[in-house]
């Protein structure tokens, strides 16, 4: 009660919506510490932070998205492969032309 007196956030504020009544009666003792505040809060941040993880990582292993993925390194890949080639070729090309015109 003091905390809240004080302006200082309580578990009920810290937590998401949905968790504030099941925080209820682990709040009916208020003789916790503002570390242990700040310890209820980053638990309840991974626990609505798992689900986003997984669905992100569900997202990131998509066919779709591995074969963006794929397709984008094929491209730059002949990209690179064709620079080489350009820059053998016209080596030999000027080397050709020095020969013939020196």
């Amino acid at each position: 009660a003091q905390a809240a007196a004080e302006g200082q956030p309580t578990v009920q504020d810290l937590l998401p919506a949905d968790n504030a009544g099941a925080a209820a009666g682990d709040a009916a003792t208020d003789s916790a510490s503002a570390g242990d505040l700040g310890l209820a809060a980053d638990n309840a941040a991974a626990d609505v932070g798992s689900g986003s993880l997984t669905r992100q990582l569900g997202e990131a292993l998509s066919l779709s998205t591995l074969r963006g993925h794929f397709l984008n390194g094929m491209r730059i890949s002949a990209a690179l492969l064709l620079g080489v080639v350009a820059l053998y070729g016209g080596k030999k090309l000027f080397d050709w032309v020095w020969t013939q015109f020196s």
